[in-house]
């Protein structure tokens, strides 16, 4: 399994081993024993300050209204997603949810969107993915046929690498509505 990957679907045992060679590799020999502590101390903080966009409900649920459907793309664990899928409300928001461990492929891989698009029954020409990553939200969709949004909500500029421009590019999920 590529390290990314494992990342994702194995994040509490790969943040443990990240945090143990870490405190190695800084020549703190003989506090292993404190790695797991730190690790499982960074993911609690974590979970505690993640928070959903004040627009994201707003939006969805406008695009909802309209009829259109929606299908959330994550990746990671099918347990760590449903826990922020069901905390933050959005089961019931989606049409359909792809998570990756269930999947058993995640972004940027192409299948993703494909598999998404027969679940949802849409042509890639008649769908749209909207997210923050490049490469992952707008260049593997993009290559697909579909319409690739992106959440450049830092308003970074376009890299001159990325290889893709975005067919829309926002900085708020509230700008959604008004464009397209």
């Amino acid at each position: 399994m590529p390290a990314i990957r494992r990342w994702r679907l194995q994040a509490a045992s790969t943040r443990r081993a990240a945090v143990r060679d870490a405190l190695t590799a800084a020549d703190f020999h003989g506090l292993e024993h404190v790695a797991d502590d730190i690790a499982d101390h960074y993911a609690a903080y974590r979970e505690a300050n993640m928070y959903l966009y004040p627009d994201a409900i707003d939006v969805i649920d406008h695009f909802r209204g309209r009829g259109i459907k929606l299908c959330l793309v994550t990746n990671g664990a099918a347990e760590v997603q449903y826990a922020k899928i069901d905390r933050f409300g959005l089961r019931h928001r989606f049409d359909h949810i792809q998570v990756e461990e269930e999947a058993g492929f995640g972004k940027p891989d192409g299948r993703a969107y494909v598999d998404t698009l027969a679940a949802l029954q849409i042509a890639p020409e008649d769908a749209m993915m909207i997210g923050d990553d490049l490469v992952w939200d707008v260049l593997a969709p993009k290559r697909l046929g579909m319409k690739g949004i992106w959440c450049n909500r830092l308003r970074a500029p376009l890299p001159p690498e990325a290889g893709v421009t975005p067919d829309l590019e926002i900085t708020t999920l509230s700008q959604l509505p008004k464009s397209i």
